[in-house]
């Protein structure tokens, strides 16, 4: 199975190409406004197979395996890659391939064919859970039986949110089966076989829309090539059409949803076909792409919503440096499509049908546009009485506004004036605290010097008081001397 390269069209409408180059390195180019692409950046070597994720901020998420069998991870955040080794396969004797990564809710799913090296004719789908910090959980899906005549064994979709659909092809018999399984609340359910595709070179590619499963098939039997398209409801009734029969090579089909119509799309040799299903696909168109150009198919993602809107998740375009996308809506520009005819295709009995019949599918184009045409013109006066309203809505929003603007004025005056006379007030209020500080001070210190004062006066009374009590004492002594010297003057 052939590696196809990836086209991110990020929020800004940046192109990003993500290929293995013919060294074996995985590289990246971007093309910004000046629709010229840069240089070649190596994201690893030797590598052999990847898939790709966008996450809901624009976090590039990438998975990998390498000669070695090492499966590795890597994401573009700030400007940065960084990387880390998830597991090594081939030193237990495994090789993995057909890699697939679905983000949702912060949690990678990782989806993989595993197969045993003693084991040629079986594998095993595996689904493994992981979050950056640690593995959450490893399912073995379904086993297979492979053959070299299935050109990709599985595809897993989103539904609901949460859940994943996938169907996968298997030998069973003479023949190669298609099976469907779910995947809800962490549990597998057990496959169920939807039908059996008989010849060689299987491919198919399927589409979820509501609760309808569509499902495009290619096969080969003998000399020719068959497409096919099954319906599958939720009634799990299977309805299963013709698309177109040939001789010359048909591959890479794809479905997609545009302008709310199914469209088909496919490679016959190196023209690219497309169909559109109303109660019957009409007659194959031929996208008009200039033969010396190299056209391919690619996984395509997108962060515009203009792109969004629509449900395709493949396109084909031409190799750079002159990348050209053929996006869905080229199906239904006339400047890019134009009447398919091939005398080994079989679409109708004879020449004279197939003119009717082009005439009619011509005719039932432009009835099918015109009608397109009115709707889209209900439409857009419905959207024009609507901006007529908004208008209306936003003069008379623009007067409230003005009104209020006039209000917060006037209160933005008053208040201003308010906080002037407040500061003035303030102004006064300092100034008098300012005279009583000083005065304070003034009276602090006279009272520092009557306090000074007062202290030599206690010392000098104390002084006085201590002489007063010498001079008692001195009396007291006199008077004792005098007392004695008369009682002993009468003896």
């Amino acid at each position: 199975m052939g590696v196809e390269s990836w086209i991110f069209r990020d929020r800004t409408n940046n192109l990003w190409k993500f290929f293995i180059n013919k060294y074996g390195e995985l590289v990246y180019s971007i093309m910004y406004g000046d629709g010229k692409w840069t240089k070649e950046t190596k994201i690893d070597f030797d590598v052999i197979e990847y898939s790709i994720e966008i996450d809901e901020d624009e976090i590039i998420h990438i998975i990998y395996s390498n000669r070695d069998g090492i499966l590795k991870y890597c994401k573009w955040d700030k400007g940065q890659w960084l990387g880390k080794n998830l597991y090594n396969f081939k030193k237990e004797g495994y090789d993995i391939s057909e890699l697939s990564l679905i983000i949702v809710k912060n949690m990678m799913h990782i989806f993989f064919i595993l197969h045993n090296s003693d084991e040629k004719d079986m594998a095993q789908i595996v689904h493994y859970s992981w979050n950056e910090n640690k593995n959450i959980e490893t399912n073995i899906v379904s086993s297979i039986n492979t053959s070299p005549n299935i050109f990709k064994y599985y595809q897993v979709e989103v539904v609901d949110g949460d859940r994943f659909f996938l169907i996968f092809a298997g030998v069973e018999h003479n023949g190669v089966s298609l099976r469907f399984c779910e995947y809800s609340e962490h549990k597998w359910s057990t496959p169920k076989r939807l039908y059996s595709i008989n010849g060689n070179n299987v491919e198919f590619y399927y589409l979820c829309n509501g609760k309808k499963i569509q499902i495009l098939n290619i096969s080969r039997e003998k000399s020719k090539y068959l497409l096919e398209y099954a319906l599958i409801n939720d009634n799990e009734k299977i309805n299963i059409k013709k698309v177109c029969e040939s001789i010359k090579e048909v591959k890479n089909p794809t479905l997609c949803i545009s302008n709310d119509l199914l469209c088909a799309q496919w490679q016959c040799d190196d023209d690219i076909l497309c169909s559109i299903l109303e109660e019957e696909w009409s007659s194959p168109k031929k996208l008009n792409i200039n033969v010396d150009k190299d056209v391919s198919v690619y996984n395509y993602s997108t962060g515009l919503s203009t792109e969004a809107s629509g449900k395709f998740k493949r396109v084909f375009a031409t190799q750079i440096p002159n990348l050209k996308l053929y996006l869905p809506e080229s199906i239904f520009n006339s400047d890019f499509i134009e009447d398919y005819s091939e005398a080994n295709t079989v679409y109708s009995k004879d020449s004279t049908e197939n003119i009717v019949q082009t005439l009619k599918d011509n005719l039932n184009t432009l009835e099918r546009v015109n009608r397109k045409l009115k709707s889209r013109i209900e439409e857009l006066k419905g959207e024009l009485e609507e901006k007529r309203k908004n208008i209306g809505q936003m003069e008379e929003g623009y007067r409230k506004l003005v009104s209020q603007n006039k209000k917060l004025e006037e209160r933005c005056d008053k208040l201003l004036e308010s906080q002037m006379s407040s500061y003035n007030e303030v102004e006064n209020i300092k100034l008098q605290l300012k005279r009583e500080i000083d005065r304070v001070i003034e009276l602090e210190y006279k009272l520092s010097k009557y306090n000074l004062r007062n202290r030599e006066i206690e010392r000098s009374l104390e002084e006085t008081s201590r002489e007063k009590e010498l001079l008692q004492e001195e009396l007291n002594k006199e008077r004792n001397k005098s007392f004695v010297y008369k009682i002993f003057r009468k003896d």
